[in-house]
C-alpha cells in the first residue's frame, strides 16, 4: 500500500542529496571560497538529518535511540537554518547589489543569524520536552510547547528580497530561473496550506538556493572571464 507521507518524505531526502552533491561540484569549481556556501552546505546536511530521522522513527520505535537521534534533529537545524541569512545576502551582493556588499549590512546578517538561534534554542528548546507523535503511518519526537515560527518568518522575508533582487539582476536565463524558483519556493507554504506540501518546504527552499547559486556564481564567472579578456586585450 503507497503511504503518501513517506513518498512525500523520501522526495524530500532526493532532493536534499541531489542539493548537497549540487553543492560539492560548486563549491568545488568556485575560484573563491565563500562562507555562504559552507552554511547552505551545514544546513542541507541538518535537514536531511531531520527528515531521516523521521522516515526511520516508525523502524526505530519509541525510546531513549529515537529520543537521543530526535534531540539532535531539532538542534542542527536550529542552529545551522539561521545562518541561511549570511547565504542569502551573499548571493544578493554577488548579483550586484554593491549595498548589500558593506560591512554594515554583512554585521546586520549576522546579528540576525545570531539572535534567531539563540531565539530558536532557548525558546524552544531550553528545558526541552520531547512529545511522541503517530501521524501518517510516521512515529517522531517533536517539542511539547514549540515556539512561534520566527525563523521561517525571517528567512521567508530574507528569500523574497533575494529572489527579487536576482529576478532584476539577472544576466542570464540560469540567473532569471534560478531567482523565480527561489522566488516561489518562499512563496509556497503561505500559498498552499496542505501538510504535505508543507513538508517539503525546507527541501525546496535549500534546493532553490543552490540553483540561484549556481546562477549567480555561473554569472560571476563569466564577468572574470569577460574582465580577463578585456585586460588581455588592452595589454
Amino acid at each position: 500500500m503507497i503511504n503518501p507521507p513517506l513518498l512525500i518524505k523520501a522526495a524530500a531526502l532526493l532532493l536534499l542529496w541531489v542539493g548537497f552533491v549540487r553543492m560539492r561540484m560548486l563549491i568545488r569549481a568556485a575560484p573563491i571560497l565563500y562562507s555562504g556556501n559552507l552554511f547552505l552546505e551545514a544546513a542541507i546536511v541538518a535537514v536531511f538529518y531531520d527528515q531521516l530521522v523521521v522516515v526511520c522513527g516508525a523502524a526505530l520505535g519509541p525510546g531513549k535511540l529515537l529520543q537521543a537521534l530526535s534531540l539532535a534533529r531539532l538542534l542542527l537545524p536550529a542552529f545551522f537554518l539561521p545562518l541561511l541569512l549570511m547565504t542569502l545576502r551573499e548571493q544578493a551582493a554577488r548579483a550586484g547589489t554593491m549595498l548589500l556588499s558593506g560591512i554594515f549590512i554583512r554585521g546586520l546578517a549576522l546579528i540576525g543569524a545570531i539572535l534567531l538561534i539563540g531565539q530558536t534554542l532557548l525558546q524552544d528548546y531550553f528545558g526541552l520536552r520531547l512529545e511522541l507523535v503517530i501521524q501518517n503511518h510516521l512515529l517522531f519526537y517533536t517539542p511539547l510547547n514549540p515556539g512561534p515560527p520566527n525563523l521561517e518568518k525571517a528567512l521567508g522575508m530574507a528569500g523574497l528580497l533575494t529572489g527579487s533582487i536576482l529576478l532584476i539582476k539577472a544576466r542570464s536565463l540560469s540567473m532569471l530561473a534560478g531567482s523565480v524558483i527561489l522566488l516561489a519556493s518562499t512563496a509556497l507554504p503561505a500559498l498552499i496550506e496542505q501538510p504535505l506540501i508543507q513538508d517539503l518546504y525546507w527541501s525546496l527552499f535549500l534546493s532553490s538556493l543552490v540553483l540561484s547559486e549556481r546562477a549567480v556564481q555561473n554569472s560571476g564567472m563569466r564577468l572574470h572571464r569577460a574582465e580577463l579578456d578585456q585586460r588581455l586585450a588592452a595589454g
